[in-house]
């Protein structure tokens, strides 16, 4: 069964899904988003982009919030999760 069919238990299909998907930006691009510039400097913020794959100077480019959303999305569609709500 593909990852993305839906599972069948006791006789019913169930799809996953995941209802608290955090998404956060720096507000490159006009996107609207906003990270204090004060988490920004913090330990968190260092690992999470590391986890999202980005280098530090990434996060002064033109486009850095629409990276962030595409490489959720593709985690998402990866995943076993069959909806999420951002």
């Amino acid at each position: 069964m593909e990852k993305r069919d839906a599972y069948r238990q006791n006789g019913c299909y169930t799809m996953i899904y995941d209802l608290h998907v955090h998404i956060a930006g720096v507000g490159s691009g006009g996107s609207g988003n906003y990270l204090a510039p004060a988490f920004q400097r913090r330990l968190a913020f260092r690992i999470l982009i590391r986890q999202f794959g980005l280098p530090p100077e990434a996060m002064g480019g033109p486009d850095v919030d629409g990276q962030i959303a595409r490489l959720i999305v593709n985690h998402l569609r990866t995943s076993m999760v069959d909806r999420a709500v951002l």
